[in-house]
């Protein structure tokens, strides 16, 4: 018997930018975005709260969000955030 399942499959952005603001109430971040895929000033919510205190206010770093494009005045959430270099 066969059966017949729906898949889905999300494909991930990977972006990296200097940290502008944090907004520790509501786990956003600002990030001036410098890869050209999704480049300009952008919020993002993180996907975890206890990820805000691993970031600072004027520190490149690099992250993944749950989508594969970016469009403008849109809010993406970060999925994971790299370690610094």
């Amino acid at each position: 018997m066969l059966s017949h399942l729906p898949v889905l499959a999300i494909d991930e952005l990977y972006l990296c930018g200097i940290v502008k603001a944090i907004d520790k109430g509501n786990a956003s971040v600002s990030v001036d975005v410098k890869s050209e895929s999704c480049r300009g000033l952008r919020k993002f919510k993180l996907l975890e709260a206890k990820e805000v205190p691993s970031l600072n206010v004027n520190e490149r770093r690099c992250f993944v969000i749950d989508r594969n494009q970016c469009e403008d005045g849109a809010i993406y959430t970060i999925i994971k955030i790299m370690k610094k270099d």
